[in-house]
C-alpha cells in the first residue's frame, strides 16, 4: 500500500486547520473525492463531487499526468505527484 488515502486525509486536515470535528462528519471520500471513480452504491462520481465543493478542494487521482486537465498546472493549486518507482521501493 502506498499510503495515498492516508496522505489524502492529512492534506485535507492541513487545508482545514486540523479540524478533526469537521473531519468526523463525513468520510474522506466525500471531503476529498477520488476524481475518476464512481461510487456504485451512492451513484456519486468523484468529478461531480469535486465540482460541487467550495474551494479550497483536496482531490485524489491516479490519472497519468497526460490525462489531468491542463488548467491544473496553470492555476494556483498545489500538485503532489508520486512516481511508481518510488512506491515500489517503499514497499
Amino acid at each position: 500500500m502506498a499510503g495515498t488515502t492516508w496522505l489524502q486525509e492529512i492534506v485535507w486536515l492541513v487545508v482545514n486547520d486540523g479540524d478533526l470535528e469537521k473531519a468526523k462528519q463525513s468520510q474522506v471520500y466525500f471531503r476529498s473525492p477520488f476524481l475518476e471513480f464512481k461510487d456504485l452504491v451512492l451513484n456519486e462520481v468523484g468529478l461531480d463531487l469535486a465540482e460541487s465543493m467550495p474551494p479550497p478542494r483536496v482531490i485524489k487521482t491516479h490519472l497519468p499526468v497526460d490525462l489531468v486537465p491542463s488548467g491544473l498546472f496553470t492555476s494556483k493549486c498545489k500538485v503532489n505527484v508520486c512516481d511508481i518507482i518510488d512506491i515500489a521501493f517503499a514497499l
